[in-house]
C-alpha cells in the first residue's frame, strides 16, 4: 500500500505508476475521485504507457451517459456488489498485476 499526500499528488501518481510499470506488466487505475479521461490526459502527458494502464472510472457515469472505449471502462455506480464483479472481471480480463484507486476515503 502507497499511501499519496494530497499536496503532491500528480508527482507522486507519475512516480507510483513508474515504480509499478518497472516490475509489472499492467495496472488497473480505478477512479473514485477523478475522472478516467483526466487520467487518461495526465497519463498521455506524463508519458505513461497507456498500453499497461487500464482505467476505470466509476465517476463519470453518476453525471452523464457514458460508453467505454478502448483505453477507459466506465463502470454504473449504485450497487456495490455487482460494481465489485465488474471491477473483478476487469482485473481478470486485462491481466492486471496491480490495483491504484484514486481515493480510499472515497471507497
Amino acid at each position: 500500500m502507497y499511501s499519496i499526500d494530497a499536496d503532491n499528488y500528480l508527482a507522486n501518481i507519475k512516480t507510483l505508476l513508474g515504480i509499478i510499470l518497472k516490475s509489472l506488466d499492467r495496472v488497473c487505475y480505478i477512479c473514485l475521485d477523478k475522472s478516467g479521461q483526466s487520467i487518461y490526459e495526465f497519463c498521455k502527458e506524463n508519458n505513461v504507457d497507456l498500453n499497461k494502464v487500464v482505467i476505470v472510472d466509476m465517476v463519470s457515469s453518476r453525471f452523464m451517459d457514458c460508453k467505454s472505449k478502448g483505453d477507459i471502462i466506465y463502470l454504473p455506480t449504485g450497487d456495490l456488489d455487482k460494481e465489485l464483479k465488474l471491477i473483478v472481471k476487469t482485473i481478470q480480463g486485462k491481466k492486471c498485476s496491480a490495483i491504484v484507486f484514486d481515493s480510499l476515503s472515497t471507497l
